[in-house]
């Protein structure tokens, strides 16, 4: 469910994770053939957040909580990133539902119920949050 509560949570560990926007570096990993890849994950501040040897470089200023942070975020990404999106757009089309309810003049007691079960909806899925994690 994504209410108020758990939308604060993902800010604040976006917050706590390296800055972004992030850029993705790639080199050639192929021995015989060239095999272009992702290598490092890099944030604004240029700290690998991810890097294919698995380590920190030497010169690579880091805490613990930012490790941590940035682990968590990325976890967020794979496990909840796609529920979101859903529930995203499932807020979008009840918001244009609102609004095309709202656009239809011509038969005004149609309109109010058409307006009726939209706003009906976009309230069930701001209280209750998305059911198709």
């Amino acid at each position: 469910m994504y209410d108020k509560a758990k939308l604060a949570e993902i800010l604040a560990a976006c917050e706590k994770a390296t800055p972004g926007p992030v850029t993705i570096k790639y080199d050639d990993l192929g021995d015989e053939f060239a095999l272009w890849a992702p290598i490092e994950i890099i944030g604004a501040n240029k700290f690998r957040i991810v890097a294919y040897d698995g380590g920190l470089a030497p010169d690579d200023e880091w805490q613990v909580e930012t490790l941590e942070a940035n682990a968590k975020l990325i976890a967020f990404a794979f496990n909840d990133a796609p529920a979101l999106a859903r529930h995203c757009g499932e807020l979008m089309e009840a918001a244009e539902d609102v609004i095309k309810a709202n656009d239809i003049a011509t038969n005004k007691e149609r309109s109010m119920k058409t307006l009726t079960a939209a706003i009906d909806r976009l309230k069930q899925l701001l209280a209750e949050g998305s059911e198709t994690k």
